[in-house]
């Protein structure tokens, strides 16, 4: 059970423009979920763990993401948010099979 954070008591640090650029580069221009190719200045930071959900502040916490991703995932963990493409994926493409986010490709 995860305990939801009043909005109003998160406080997020302001990146800096060598750690946003850090970001960028980190999967190459891509956003962390779905691979696609991001611009800089279209670049979302997102938190694995959200904020509301008490995920921490720091780069380790962090992932590029594109605002699509990004809108979708909300403040959910990544557990909820892989249930919820699968579910998407399944209901339009009828596709069942597991969701391997670009940034876990990647790490293997």
């Amino acid at each position: 059970v995860c305990e939801m954070i009043s909005s109003d008591k998160i406080k997020r640090r302001r990146l800096s423009a060598k750690e946003r650029n850090e970001f960028y580069k980190m999967y190459g221009g891509r956003c962390a979920y779905c691979g696609t190719q991001i611009t800089f200045r279209g670049m979302q930071i997102d938190h694995k763990i959200p904020l509301a959900i008490n995920g921490e502040d720091t780069k380790e916490n962090m992932l590029p993401a594109c605002r699509t991703c990004r809108r979708i995932k909300g403040t959910s963990d990544i557990g909820y948010f892989r249930k919820t493409i699968s579910h998407i994926i399944f209901r339009y493409a009828g596709i069942n099979e597991p969701v391997r986010f670009y940034f876990e490709k990647e790490e293997s």
